[in-house]
């Protein structure tokens, strides 16, 4: 999401058109699950190791390479045209932003952390900060919000159109510190975002919070304290008691104060 947004950042200062622009990589990075939306926000894409005979580019601009972004500086207090970078990936992606609230009937997504092959740099598929108890807390969320839209999803296995659509329906996002909380980029302005910490994993990561401030999101977070709920391959036992206590308080924000 730094590289989008600091493509989208270069093009906004040279007022040039995201549809005139290809995008060219020089890194050695293996193909992955967000290459195509790369054609999908700007005018395709060439991978430098594809390119066989000596080529000119008559016009290039470098871009701020990955994290070296605004969106990875999380002591700004403000991150410019963050707004539009929003509107413009859902533009792309055909969906309509919704920021109306409708306190009657809330959606509140869960998304989990699962082992899936990213690529071929992890040929385990093993990722961390997953969430033993997945069932437990859906059900005691349905059981607390019986009024409002309850959805779990593994969001990494959608396509990013469904990812967007899904997101930006939603009024709160919960899931463990990981890069699907980026979503937080593109919930509604009125929306808030619980972020759960295992022992293990420093609160000093305050990339999705970070986020979130900069939107004037709600917020929340939990850190699991008791390392007796940290199980094999790097499961957390979440407190489901302090998860719907968390959601309490932020509709209440949301919807009362």
């Amino acid at each position: 999401m730094t590289d989008f947004y600091n493509v989208f950042f270069l093009l906004e200062v040279f007022n040039i058109k995201a549809e005139h622009v290809s995008i060219l990589f020089l890194d050695g990075h293996p193909q992955g699950a967000l290459d195509r939306t790369w054609g999908v926000l700007f005018n395709g894409f060439t991978r430098a190791s594809d390119i066989k005979q000596p080529t000119v580019f008559p016009y290039m601009l470098w871009a701020t390479i990955g994290y070296d972004s605004p969106l990875n500086t999380h002591e700004l207090t403000h991150v410019p045209i963050l707004g539009e970078f929003r509107t413009f990936f859902l533009r792309k992606h055909g969906i309509v932003k919704n920021d109306r609230l409708s306190c009657d009937h809330l959606t509140i997504l869960f998304i989990w952390r699962r082992d899936y092959l990213a690529h071929p740099r992890n040929p385990s598929g093993s990722v961390s900060r997953k969430i033993k108890n997945e069932e437990e807390l859906v059900t005691a969320a349905k059981r607390n919000f019986s009024q409002h839209l309850i959805l779990d999803v593994q969001i990494d296995l959608f396509d990013m159109r469904d990812q967007l659509k899904m997101v930006s329906q939603s009024d709160i996002l919960i899931g463990m510190h990981g890069a699907g909380l980026t979503h937080t980029l593109f919930l509604p302005q009125h929306a808030g975002l619980i972020e759960l910490y295992p022992t293990y994993w420093s609160q000093s990561n305050v990339h999705f919070k970070s986020m979130a401030i900069w939107r004037s999101l709600h917020y929340r977070s939990w850190q699991n304290s008791d390392t007796t709920k940290e199980t094999e391959n790097q499961y957390t036992v979440v407190d489901v008691n302090i998860v719907i206590e968390l959601l309490k308080s932020m509709v209440h924000d949301m919807c009362v104060s």
